[in-house]
């Protein structure tokens, strides 16, 4: 387990080091985390060249709403069975258990089931996501904290969670876009360095991107570096309001600019002369967080621009930052391909 972790360093577009602290935020104030104080990058130079971009995966990169309907309906029937089968092994010891876990009549696991499916946010007659799902915006944990509100909680043990099936056909692209000439470009064309931020685990990132980069001969030259919602260094112990020291998982990902430092960090190059591309409200905070150069918001990932300028708004007036401070630090694409409009190539 890592060191607990408090970082001092305020909100700005700088890249030097400051000290840090032992002390730790309350759980009220995580929502507005500092900046951490890991960069040791060189200082800013105005309008530098950008020499790396950094991509979000599910929602930029690649379409993953087919491959995560079949991974919630078959979550959901898991939760099913695991909850049937530990009402049925506690039925004889304490009355009315089935009714509890919804293992008992067939109209109760039927209402169990489309409040699991609610609060992950899958209509199962379309098939389709609302725009706000925690399976497509949040990470693992995210989810199983959703499906506590409906019974699954510290007393139930939790469901085997299914394996997202990522095959050459599941991983699919938007509007068509060839990712490895893309990306060919930026390494060697461009002379840009490609990484990839992501709330997914580590094992499933590796794996989209071999189906992903399937066509390229130097697929291991073009992606540098991932950062991953399960990195040890995005972990944290935690301080809990009755004094209690807890391990938190994803502790400094993305919403938080950790996840993007590691990266310019592990490169050795500023987030002034880095580019944040992503499809979500936490893309976008955490690379103004950071400091990125520039913050491209991707439509094709189906959120709303509208609900995407008003929710940044609200987490910038919680940072205290103004509005004409960050506002010209995003712009709005379709997709990824028009990504090489957006590189500063001369300082």
């Amino acid at each position: 387990l890592h060191m607990r972790k408090m970082m001092s360093r305020s909100i700005s577009t700088s890249c030097s080091s400051s000290a840090t602290t032992k002390s730790m935020l309350p759980s009220s104030t995580k929502a507005v985390l500092p900046m951490p104080s890991t960069s040791t990058c060189t200082p800013f130079t105005p309008r530098a060249r950008t020499r790396l971009i950094v991509f979000d995966k599910d929602g930029t990169l690649t379409n993953p709403l087919p491959m995560y309907a079949r991974y919630t309906e078959r979550f959901v029937e898991n939760i099913m069975k695991n909850m049937k089968s530990r009402a049925e092994s506690a039925a004889d010891q304490v009355g009315g258990v089935e009714q509890v876990v919804g293992g008992g009549s067939e109209e109760t696991d039927v209402d169990l089931a489309s409040r699991c499916f609610s609060v992950l946010g899958y209509n199962t007659t379309k098939r389709e996501f609302t725009e706000e799902s925690v399976v497509v915006r949040g990470t693992g944990d995210q989810v199983f904290k959703a499906l506590g509100g409906v019974g699954i909680g510290k007393d139930i043990s939790k469901p085997a969670q299914p394996e997202l099936e990522l095959t050459e056909e599941t991983v699919q692209t938007y509007n068509g876009i060839d990712i490895v000439s893309l990306f060919a470009k930026l390494v060697h064309e461009k002379n840009v360095k490609v990484a990839v931020c992501t709330s997914d685990h580590r094992g499933d990132t590796e794996k989209t991107l071999q189906y992903m980069l399937a066509g390229s001969t130097s697929k291991t030259n073009l992606v540098s570096m991932l950062s991953c919602s399960d990195d040890p260094d995005l972990r944290a112990e935690v301080e809990d309001e009755n004094g209690n020291i807890k391990v938190k998982q994803s502790y400094f990902a993305k919403p938080h600019p950790q996840a993007i430092l590691k990266l310019c960090d592990g490169l050795d190059i500023p987030a002034e002369q880095t580019i944040m591309v992503g499809d979500s409200v936490g893309d976008m905070v955490a690379g103004l967080r950071a400091g990125c150069q520039k913050n491209v918001f991707v439509r094709c990932g189906g959120f709303s621009e509208a609900k995407m300028w008003k929710r940044v708004q609200e987490q910038m007036e919680k940072d205290k930052v103004e509005m004409d401070s960050w506002k010209q630090k995003i712009v709005v694409a379709e997709d990824i391909g028009s990504i090489l409009e957006h590189i500063v190539l001369e300082s």
